[in-house]
């Protein structure tokens, strides 16, 4: 994983196709989720032609 001021990488393990929650913890312990927020697959969702994330700022 790697982070910068306003982006966050990582990889992900392999799963089945689908929507899944991702959960990001600080090293101080605060944490969030976005619920449904990262698709599986190699495909992109149904119905879905282009999808963009904002970063969100807190």
């Amino acid at each position: 994983m790697s982070v910068d001021e306003t982006l966050l990488y990582c990889t992900t393990p392999s799963h089945t196709p689908g929507w899944v929650d991702v959960t990001v913890i600080n090293p101080d312990g605060e944490h969030d989720t976005l619920v449904d927020s990262f698709w599986y697959g190699d495909q992109p969702p149904p119905g879905v032609q282009l999808l963009y994330v904002p970063a969100v700022h807190r």
